[in-house]
């Protein structure tokens, strides 16, 4: 009978915990306010993208997106982080692609799409803007922080 070796290595890297988001729904309108201005300032900080954002409800309206140096994938992995938080807090995201950046609406919609956003097919509700495009919340996928 052989004893098995323990063998030990030395890693840099910290080890992964699931995120603690709390559901969207058990938060205090006070605290949905912070989560969304913590998200819009980190954006702006860390990486140089213009994020602005109101709560609707039980959805989320992305109003602006603009990174300032566009073309290095910023607002990419900005989304990518916020589309991570929505499915964790089960949080349902909408917006409307714009031109009024210059941008071209077919190439942010496809960009959009590429994030699971698709076209929102709600009933209008009334006294309240409806955007043109939804994310819902994927079911059992949640954000890793490390």
């Amino acid at each position: 009978m052989t004893t098995p070796k323990l063998r030990l290595v030395a890693s840099n890297e910290t080890p992964q915990q699931v995120c603690n988001c709390r559901p969207w729904g058990l938060l205090h309108h006070v605290s949905r306010d912070l989560v969304l201005a913590d998200f819009m300032e980190w954006a702006q900080l860390f990486h140089q993208v213009q994020l602005k954002m109101l709560v609707r409800g039980d959805h989320v309206a992305i109003c602006e997106l603009l990174a300032r140096r566009p073309g290095q994938g910023r607002a990419r992995l900005v989304m990518s982080v916020l589309c991570a938080w929505a499915d964790c807090a089960r949080v349902t995201l909408e917006l409307t692609p714009s031109d009024h950046w210059g941008s071209d609406v077919e190439r942010l919609t496809k960009f959009y799409e590429s994030l699971e956003f698709e076209p929102n097919l709600e009933q209008e509700q009334r006294f309240r803007v409806q955007e043109s495009m939804i994310r819902y919340p994927v079911r059992g996928r949640v954000h890793v922080r490390r």
